[in-house]
C-alpha cells in the first residue's frame, strides 16, 4: 500500500462554467488541486462522487448543477452483453478477419442512411405500430421454432432449463480470432487478414515518451473532428496538461493482486501497429477507472469507443479487479445514457453514498428529476463530517500541511491566531470537511499558506 501522504489544495471558484454537455453556462462544482495523491485515497474520493482531471479534482454541486453527474461503475465479474455489444465485437471480427469494407467511410453510411430514410418504398419507414406487431410476430415464430427443436432432441421447452452458460468477456473478445500475450502489459487479438494489439502504457515510463508524439497526433485530430475544437487549442503542452500530468506518485509494483504498479495508463489500440485509439485510465485500490477516449476518425465505423469499454472490462477481470468505473452517468444527456447497457451497473447517491443497482424504477426517478436523491431518507451518509462553525473553531477539523509540518486541525489553530480566521475561510474549512467526510478529511492533507 502506497506510504505517502495524499495533499490536496482548495480551489475557490464559485462562478458557474459553460457546460459540456447541455452547452448551458449552469455547470457549478467544487475543486481541490491535487499536489500529491495516492490511488487508495482517489478511490475513496471517487466513490464520494469526485474526478479528476489532470491535477484538478472536482465534484459537481449536485442540487445545482445543470445537467448532475453521477458515479457509475460496472461490475466486471457479473458482466453480461447487450446486442449492441455483440455487433460491436462482431463488425471487429470481421475487420480482422476478412480485412476493410466498403462501408467504412463514415459520409458514406450517412449518404446510404439518408436515401433509405428519403424512401418511401423503404421497409423502414412503414408505420410503427405495424413494424412492432411484425417483430412480434417474428419473435414468436422463432420462440416456436426453438420449443420444436429442443422437443425433437428429448429437452425441456421451459425458459431458462439447461441453458448454456452465458460467454465471459475474454471468450467473447477472442471469439474467432487468435489472444496471445507478449508480456504482462501487452496482448494482440489476430484475425486472418489484420491484427489489433492492445498495450498498457504506464505513464512516465520509457514507452511513453516513445509514444507520445502519435498519441497527441491522434488526440489532436479527434478533438478538432469531434468536438471542433481550435487546432491551436489541441497543442501538446495541453493535451498533457489534461491527460499525461497526474497526482500519483507510486514508484513500484503494489500490493495489489494485479501486481501492476497502481496509477495512470494509458491503454494504446494498435492496427497493424498503427495507433488508431487511446483510452487514458487509473489504475487504483480497487478498481480501474476511465478518465478519457479518444481515436483516429478514420476508424470511426468500428464503434471504437464501445469496443475499448469492453476491453477495459476484459483488462479489469484479468488483472483482478472488481470494478470498472465509467465516469459519471448524466441521465438529463440522452447521448450519455449509453453507459446503463453495461450491467450489471450502479449510480452512487449523491447525498448517502450508497450504490443502487440501475433499474427502471431508478431512470423513471431521473425523468422526473435528473437532481434526484436516488437512496430512501433514511439511509444516511456513514462517513458524513458536517461541522457547525464553532466546533471548527474548537478545535475539530481536517488534517493539514502548514509550514512543512503535518498538523492536526487542533494543532494548526494552536499556531495560528484563531481571531484572525476569517469566517469565508472558516466556511471553507466546513465545506470541505462535509465533502470529504470523516475519513478522508483526516487522512488527507488540506494545505494551508
Amino acid at each position: 500500500m502506497s506510504k505517502y501522504l495524499s495533499i490536496v489544495e482548495w480551489v475557490i471558484d464559485n462562478d458557474p462554467h459553460c457546460c459540456g454537455y447541455c452547452k448551458g453556462k449552469g455547470s457549478l462544482s467544487d475543486g481541490v488541486w491535487g499536489h500529491v495523491l495516492s490511488p487508495y485515497d482517489y478511490q475513496d474520493l471517487i466513490d464520494r462522487g469526485w474526478r479528476r482531471s489532470g491535477k484538478y479534482i472536482y465534484k459537481p454541486q449536485m442540487d445545482k448543477t445543470c445537467c448532475p453527474q453521477f458515479t457509475i461503475r460496472c461490475d466486471v465479474e457479473n458482466h453480461h452483453f447487450s446486442k449492441s455489444h455483440k455487433a460491436t465485437l462482431y463488425y471487429m471480427r470481421k475487420r480482422l478477419n476478412h480485412g476493410q469494407d466498403n462501408m467504412t467511410d463514415s459520409k458514406v453510411k450517412s449518404e446510404i442512411i439518408t436515401r433509405m430514410a428519403d424512401d418511401p418504398n423503404n421497409s423502414k419507414n412503414i408505420d410503427l405500430e405495424q413494424r412492432k406487431r411484425e417483430d412480434l410476430e417474428g419473435s414468436e415464430k422463432a420462440r416456436h421454432k426453438r420449443q420444436l427443436r429442443r422437443i425433437s432432441k428429448g429437452l425441456p421447452v421451459h425458459k431458462g432449463v439447461l441453458r448454456d452458460p452465458p460467454k465471459l468477456i475474454e471468450q467473447r473478445l477472442e471469439e474467432g480470432l487468435k489472444l496471445t500475450r507478449k508480456n504482462e502489459t501487452t496482448f494482440t487479438l489476430t484475425g486472418a487478414k489484420n491484427a489489433m494489439e492492445i498495450e498498457l502504457v504506464c505513464i512516465g515510463s520509457e514507452r511513453d515518451l516513445e509514444t507520445q508524439d502519435e498519441s497527441h497526433e491522434v488526440y489532436k485530430k479527434y478533438q478538432v473532428s469531434i468536438h471542433n475544437d481550435d487546432p491551436d487549442d489541441v497543442a501538446k503542452k495541453q493535451w498533457k496538461r489534461f491527460l499525461l500530468d497526474n497526482p500519483f506518485r507510486e514508484k513500484g509494483k503494489s500490493g495489489h493482486s494485479s501486481g501492476l504498479k497502481l496509477g495512470l495508463y494509458h491503454c494504446q489500440y494498435r492496427l497493424n501497429d498503427k495507433l488508431i485509439a487511446v483510452g487514458v485510465l487509473d489504475f487504483l485500490s480497487e478498481s480501474i477507472s476511465s478518465v478519457y477516449f479518444y481515436y483516429d476518425t478514420e476508424y470511426e465505423s468500428l464503434n471504437l469507443g464501445t469496443y475499448s469499454a469492453l476491453v477495459e472490462i476484459y483488462i479489469s477481470r484479468f488483472y483482478r479487479f472488481e470494478w470498472y468505473y465509467m465516469g459519471y452517468y448524466i441521465h438529463s444527456c440522452k447521448k450519455m445514457r449509453y453507459k446503463r447497457n453495461f450491467r450489471p451497473s450502479y449510480l452512487a447517491c449523491p447525498k448517502s453514498f450508497e450504490w443502487l443497482p440501475i433499474t427502471k424504477s431508478i431512470c423513471d426517478l431521473l425523468d422526473k428529476d435528473s437532481h434526484s436523491r436516488l437512496s430512501d431518507e433514511n439511509i444516511k451518509d456513514r462517513r458524513s463530517f458536517d461541522l457547525p462553525l464553532n466546533l471548527i473553531l474548537n478545535g475539530v477539523g481536517p488534517k493539514v500541511l502548514y509550514m512543512r509540518q503535518v498538523l492536526s486541525w487542533q494543532e494548526y489553530l494552536l499556531l495560528v491566531e484563531k481571531e484572525a480566521l476569517e469566517e469565508d475561510d472558516l466556511k471553507i474549512v466546513q465545506r470541505y470537511c462535509s465533502l470529504m467526510g470523516r475519513d478522508l478529511s483526516t487522512a488527507i492533507c488540506l494545505y494551508r499558506s
